[in-house]
């Protein structure tokens, strides 16, 4: 899952930086595109804080 997020992240990145070379879906779709993209960092982030919980086993 996590390495799905960042796939999802990434591509959602790439998107939107795209938009600035003329890619004109992306202007169309831009508010669920970023959406996508705040989602997916925030689920990184979380995945990010579960591992940092976790205890280690003594």
């Amino acid at each position: 899952m996590k390495n799905f997020l960042w796939w999802v992240s990434t591509a959602a990145c790439l998107l939107l930086l795209s938009r600035h070379v003329g890619l004109s879906f992306v202007n169309d779709y831009y508010w669920w595109i970023a959406s996508v993209f705040i989602a997916a960092l925030l689920g990184q982030f979380l995945f990010w804080a579960a591992e940092k919980r976790k205890v280690p086993a003594k």
